[in-house]
């Protein structure tokens, strides 16, 4: 017999199903990145448009609308990266002179948080100062946006610098309002209506500021070198939160994301030939080959090829490049070097050698990797032979 205070109590609850709803995290599982960064063709139109839509806005001595506002919004997304609620609630007051900088200027803004999925975090949201240094043109523009409209922004006694009066028929027409998320959304795409915006497939471009906030953050990623941290320190995110919703790697990076090939420990037939970093199965038709009856010499996409192996007899000549590589580099040229040869070296650290010290070749691969610096195989005594195959 079930005791009658349990029963009661479930009642209780039961009937207060309002305190304890179903799911009190709603979208917490959700992975979804929404919309990618815009391709360098989608860029390249909107910074062309924007150009032309905000060039009349400098000569304007009456307050901006709100479609005016919007662009010079899009303006200031595009080139800080900043979200759109940060942009919305910018106050009159954001703008200071860089403690360190003469060419930049100071931003602060201020985002929400406190609605992340966490226990620790159900609280009242609040406030996260974020600052960014930012170029005087940007700057400039802020204060034409904050001059123009002073006098809507006496009338409602309000600091946010997107302010306007509103014009569209209604019952608030004629009285003085701010930009928010509905009103950017419709502004956007009468932007895009307007410029007659197209994505790489031809159709209407979808944008919004979170696009704009994923181009800045890849465009740092990759002027970075590729460097996470360089980008999240933009991105003033902390932990994995530029990997997992705002980075998409570049076409290159992606053939470069880890070792396609084989791992052995035995010697090879002979109908595996030898190649500068290893032996191939098939470098006339094998994965990457050119199939035209030529030989592969393709030796960067080696690590990325299926056909590629690497025996404990390969070490020799695969360390004498690894140690190229290092040595090489200025001569080399730094940026091509970030993007051609910098992931090699990762692949031989963070793949290759854990594979073979999983097969016990651990002291093999150091004693290889070691001969291989101080007396280099002749492949690879420098990089000219990737210079000739490039």
């Amino acid at each position: 017999m079930k005791e009658k205070g349990y029963w009661s109590a479930v009642g209780d609850i039961n009937s207060n199903a309002k305190f304890f709803p179903k799911n009190p995290f709603p979208h917490s599982n959700k992975r979804a990145k929404g919309e990618k960064p815009l391709t360098p063709h989608e860029k390249r139109q909107v910074v062309v448009a924007l150009k032309q839509a905000i060039k009349p806005i400098y000569q304007k001595t009456e307050p901006l609308t709100s479609y005016e506002l919007t662009l010079c919004l899009l303006a200031v997304a595009i080139q800080t990266g900043i979200n759109a609620s940060p942009l919305l609630n910018m106050t009159t007051e954001a703008l200071d002179d860089h403690p360190l900088k003469d060419n930049r200027k100071l931003l602060t803004v201020f985002k929400k948080r406190g609605n992340a999925t966490q226990l620790h975090n159900l609280r009242k949201s609040e406030e996260l100062e974020v600052v960014q240094g930012i170029k005087l043109d940007v700057a400039y523009l802020i204060e034409v946006v904050i001059e123009r409209n002073a006098q809507v922004r006496a009338l409602t006694d309000t600091d946010l610098v997107f302010s306007y009066k509103a014009t569209e028929s209604g019952k608030g027409r004629g009285k003085a309002t701010s930009l928010t998320d509905q009103t950017l959304d419709y502004n956007v795409n009468k932007f895009i209506r307007e410029y007659d915006l197209k994505d790489e497939d031809g159709s209407t471009m979808k944008l919004n500021v979170s696009r704009f906030r994923k181009t800045f953050i890849n465009g740092i990623y990759e002027l970075s070198g590729e460097s996470l941290l360089v980008a999240a320190q933009q991105a003033k995110h902390s932990g994995t939160g530029t990997l997992d919703h705002y980075l998409q790697a570049p076409e290159q990076s992606k053939r470069n994301l880890g070792l396609m090939g084989e791992i052995r420990v035995k010697e090879l037939t002979s109908a595996e030939p030898n190649v500068p970093v290893g032996h191939c199965k098939d470098p006339k038709n094998g994965d990457r080959a050119p199939k035209n009856g030529t030989f592969c010499n393709d030796f960067l996409g080696c690590f990325r090829c299926k056909s590629f192996v690497i025996t404990g007899d390969d070490l020799y000549k695969l360390f004498s490049f690894y140690w190229a590589i290092i040595r090489n580099r200025d001569e080399f040229g730094r940026k091509d070097w970030n993007r051609h040869l910098r992931n090699v070296l990762r692949i031989v650290d963070e793949e290759v050698v854990p594979a073979f010290a999983k097969l016990g070749q651990l002291q093999r691969v150091e004693t290889e990797k070691e001969r291989a610096r101080t007396n280099p195989h002749p492949y690879w005594q420098n990089l000219d032979m990737l210079k000739v195959t490039q």
